[in-house]
Formats: structure tokens, C-alpha cells, sequence
């Protein structure tokens, strides 16, 4: 099955990087330059295609930003065949909006993965038009499966979703740095404070996922009576650690909501 790519940003490459081990299917892609073309080949070991060849693929992704989606959908509009899936990941458009831009029903995935996916560590949200049929619902589903862990849901829910998952890497370096800072004020090598940084993150992610138990379970298991776990977390509820990082998440699930467009006119 042939997977085509329209563009290829940093969260498509981490896709394609992610899919290409898959031997089920055969990834292609097109870029706008020629400077992106070689640097692509250089990384990938294959070089893009021709957009004619982009068109007649079984699967196809917009890895375009969100503001160059009408030009591509416009494009699309006189070439899709109904068997073809049509696979979008850019917040603002929803289903109803790509298949306004089609004269029958388009099969369409909206998806939302992150950028993890390049080390088969996304975590990815699905929603399908009603076009899309059980089959194939769960071959997209192995598909993305490919780059990592999988969750389906209502369309209303995909920008609750992102704020959740979506920006969270992002935040996640945030978070790595401050500690890795802190840390090299007090001696640690950068180097070093930034692995620890990261691996504590992952371990402690992986109790959560592992053990099954609350959070919360799991803070009061390492955190002594007068002792120096509970310090800091007092210290984080005095700042407002936990509000921050709500706040956070509501500016960027406001911005992605106010991004939302209705069909097209």
C-alpha cells in the first residue's frame, strides 16, 4: 500500500520515519524545493516524487502547514478517486471542512499525532469521516500503531486532545530544561543534567503506565513524613505549578478552537 506525503514538516517526517520500518507500506513524498528535496533524500535514502505519483497513492497525508490546506484540498478536489483516504493532521480543519471541498463523500482521517512518533513513541488521536469503513478504520489504526500508541475519538474532543498531547512535548522541554538549569547551578554538567532530566521523566511515565495506579498513589509512595519530597511539593503548590500548567493548556486549546473553520462558502 502506497502511503504519499504532501510536504514533509518536522511532524510528517517524524511520521514517515516512523512508517517506513513498516514493511506493509511504502511511503513517497513530494517537497516544494529542491533544497529540501536533496536534504530530504540525504536523510531518508530515497528521493521525492512527482505529484502525479502523489496522486494515485492509496493513503494520503497533509503535511502541510494549517494556511496552505485550501490551495492543497482545491488541488485534490479534481483529482481524488472515492477508494482513496484522504489523511489530515492540522488543527482548524474539521471534517466537514475538508469534505466541502469535494463533490462526493471523501474518505477522510483527521488526526492529530506528535512528534515523539519519530522513535515509535506518538500518541495519536483518530477521528474518521463516516465514509470510512470498519476495514478500513483498522488498517489506519495499524497504521499509525507503526509510530506508536493509538486512541480514537469524537471529532468535538480532537482540540481537548491536542492541548493534552498535542503541544505537550513541547512543554515537556520546557519542563527538561528548567530542571536541567537548576541542576547545573548546582555543579551537574549540562550534558548530564539534561539525560537525568529526561530520564527520571520517562521512568516516572512509566510507573504510571505500568502499575495502573493513580498518580497521586504513587506521589504519597515517595513522599516521607517531614522529609524532603514533601518540601518540594508544597513548594510547587505555593507557586502554582499545576495551574500553570492548566493555563497553559487552555491557551493553546483556545487558540486551536479560534483556528476552526466552518464548511467552505
Amino acid at each position: 500500500m502506497t502511503i504519499a506525503f504532501i510536504g514533509l514538516g518536522n511532524m510528517g517526517l517524524a511520521m514517515l520515519q516512523g512508517i517506513k520500518n513498516n514493511t506493509n507500506y511504502k511511503p513517497i513524498y513530494t517537497v516544494k524545493t529542491k533544497a529540501s528535496g536533496e536534504r530530504l533524500t540525504e536523510l531518508l535514502g530515497y528521493p521525492p516524487v512527482e505529484l502525479d505519483e502523489i496522486y494515485n497513492a492509496d493513503l494520503i497525508f497533509l503535511a502541510v502547514k494549517p494556511k496552505n490546506y485550501p490551495e492543497i484540498l482545491r488541488d485534490l478536489a479534481g483529482r481524488l478517486k472515492e477508494q482513496q483516504i484522504l489523511i489530515t493532521m492540522a488543527p482548524g480543519f474539521s471534517l466537514a471542512q475538508v469534505r466541502s471541498y469535494f463533490d462526493f463523500d471523501v474518505k477522510v482521517l483527521r488526526s492529530m499525532p506528535a512528534t515523539p512518533a519519530q522513535i515509535g513513541k506518538s500518541v495519536s488521536a483518530l477521528s474518521f469521516s463516516s465514509s470510512v469503513s470498519d476495514e478500513e478504520k483498522l488498517l489506519l489504526t495499524d497504521l499509525f500503531r507503526s509510530f506508536g500508541w493509538v486512541h480514537e475519538l469524537e471529532e468535538n474532543l480532537m482540540e481537548a486532545f491536542s492541548s493534552l498531547c498535542g503541544v505537550m512535548p513541547a512543554f515537556m522541554m520546557k519542563l527538561i530544561e528548567a530542571m536541567a538549569d537548576r541542576a547545573v547551578a548546582w555543579g551537574i554538567p549540562r550534558k548530564e543534567a539534561y539525560t537525568m532530566a529526561a530520564q527520571i521523566m520517562e521512568g516516572s511515565a512509566g510507573l504510571v503506565l505500568e502499575t495502573g495506579l493513580h498518580p497521586a498513589q504513587l506521589k504519597d509512595q515517595v513522599t516521607s513524613p517531614a522529609g524532603t519530597t514533601i518540601e518540594g511539593i508544597l513548594a510547587l503548590e505555593e507557586w502554582g505549578a499545576a495551574r500553570a500548567i492548566q493555563k497553559a493548556m487552555e491557551a493553546s486549546y483556545n487558540k486551536g478552537k479560534s483556528m476552526e473553520a466552518g464548511p467552505k462558502d
